[in-house]
């Protein structure tokens, strides 16, 4: 019998090496992975997902995708804009998406794109806090997550 399942099977062996490898340290997985955090920084991801409904659900999308494509502020919750990619003009070499992505000079990113078989957005956050203990990079990392939330939530209802 041969495993066609090339990618699990892959993850699954990959990963007990590394729980072994840090078992042998007097670690478990999630000590292993916060001394990772103390080191480098905490990174969070958040994952946005608004439904919209019909031909009116359409349209809201079209709005909401219009207006952070003609986003012209530097900042987003006073972080400091570094770039704005729009996929839509076939960035680095990609197919063309409708997508976005927000990128800030702390590391932090927001990406959006409206999904191509439901009517929904997805807003996709990911943060980076590379200061303080752990419980306050987590903290910081959290609260700044939920405020991304609240802001784009706010805007989109306005749309």
């Amino acid at each position: 019998n041969q495993a066609r399942d090339k990618d699990g099977i892959s993850s699954v062996t990959l990963m007990a090496e590394v729980a072994l490898y840090y078992k042998l340290q007097g670690l478990n997985l999630i000590q292993a992975l916060d001394k990772i955090y103390e080191e480098f920084g905490f990174a969070f991801e958040e994952l946005l997902s608004l439904d919209y409904f019909g031909i009116e659900g359409q349209d809201k999308i079209a709005r909401i995708m219009q207006f952070f494509r003609n986003y012209s502020e530097r900042q987003m919750l006073n972080r400091d804009i570094e770039s704005i990619k729009d996929y839509e003009k076939s960035l680095e070499g990609l197919p063309k998406s409708n997508v976005l992505g927000f990128i800030f000079k702390d590391g932090n990113q927001v990406y959006l794109r409206p999904s191509g078989t439901e009517p929904k957005i997805k807003f996709y956050i990911m943060i980076q806090e590379r200061t303080g203990s752990l419980a306050e990079k987590k903290e910081k990392a959290y609260q700044l997550a939920n405020s991304f939330v609240d802001y784009i939530k706010k805007t989109c209802e306005q749309l």
